[in-house]
């Protein structure tokens, strides 16, 4: 799902993906003074410029969590689910952890990296709200090149630790 979608859906406090009921989409473009389709067009560019601001992108980063995963369950599967495609509700119902990092992390810090771990060395099959949420901190203060990682004094979850030793095991 494109990042202008995500977005979109995020002002309209969207409950599932890919679906915007009645209400949703009429209380959102009333909240974003849009009553055309031109409007939301000369809207769209303006929310994305939004994000830049860190708060608010954390906020958005935070919200792609609920609203990416099955509503049923307390996790984000790592991988697209198995079944084939046949349409767009079908595709983003299987969205993955690894795509929606791929599409709300797209050039932030660790972004190909986390996920080029995440498919190689297969360490968990589901990403968790703690893991999700800690990742956005954790490429806000770790420099890419993990100089100003500190394992010892960081409470970072498992899954982040095992991703800097994949990191370190890999430049050795």
């Amino acid at each position: 799902m494109p990042v202008d979608m995500l977005v979109l859906a995020y002002h309209l406090e969207a409950d599932t993906m890919p679906i915007f009921t009645a209400d949703e989409w009429a209380k959102g473009m009333k909240k974003l003074e849009v009553d055309s389709t031109e409007k939301l067009k000369i809207k769209m560019p303006i929310l994305v410029e939004k994000l830049k601001d860190p708060q608010d992108f954390k906020e958005f980063y935070r919200y792609i969590f609920m609203f990416a995963k099955d509503s049923e369950q307390k996790c984000m599967p790592i991988e697209a689910g198995l079944l084939p495609a046949i349409d767009l509700a079908q595709s983003c119902k299987h969205n993955s952890a690894c795509a929606m990092i791929q599409t709300v992390m797209k050039d932030r810090a660790h972004e190909k990296r986390f996920v080029e771990f995440l498919e190689a060395k297969k360490p968990v099959k589901v990403i968790n709200k703690d893991q999700w949420y800690n990742f956005l901190d954790f490429s806000d203060t770790v420099a890419e090149d993990l100089s100003n990682y500190d394992g010892a004094s960081s409470a970072w979850p498992v899954l982040l630790d095992e991703y800097v030793e994949w990191r370190t095991e890999e430049s050795s």
